[in-house]
């Protein structure tokens, strides 16, 4: 079963990171792991959808946040990792929360849903994610680079 990793695009206007840059999406790529990229994902960190093509993603793998989340319903298991307002569910459905109308991953579609991150802590908005507190999420803490490399050899080895 192959592995997918989405890129998201940076929600913040001050933003200047990015899930992976282009560096990292060539070598996921040569380990035939599918990656997505969210249109514009990367520009806030000085990458464009180009920069992410000539590292090999092709440009049909480069989407709309509604293509994105059309797929969630489908998916067995996504990875969250270190991302907590661009997946909190309080953006669609608590009309009181800062985040309401915000466009957001609907990671909680999915069948399982694994987060990684130091801690349940609230994102920049200071708003809590009861994502991280889902039946179907299960939280993985840790550094994210080292525990998710961690759990991509783990799950290659079954």
């Amino acid at each position: 079963m192959p592995i997918k990793i989405c890129v998201p695009t940076e929600v913040r206007e001050d933003e200047q990171r990015v899930a992976l840059v282009p560096d990292v999406v060539k070598r996921l790529v040569k380990l035939e792991t599918i990656v997505e990229i969210q249109s514009g994902a990367g520009e806030l960190a000085g990458y464009g959808d180009e920069d992410f093509t000539e590292a090999g993603v092709p440009y049909d793998m480069i989407y709309d946040m509604d293509d994105v989340n059309a797929d969630f319903k489908n998916t067995t298991v996504t990875l969250v990792i270190g991302a907590n307002d661009v997946v909190n569910p309080s953006a669609k459905n608590d009309t009181s929360s800062p985040l309401y109308g915000m466009p957001i991953l609907d990671a909680m579609d999915s069948d399982n849903v694994i987060v990684i991150k130091r801690g349940r802590g609230t994102g920049f908005s200071g708003v809590e994610n009861p994502l991280f507190f889902a039946d179907n999420t299960k939280m993985l803490f840790g550094d994210g680079q080292k525990a998710a490399s961690e759990l991509i050899q783990a799950v290659k080895e079954l």
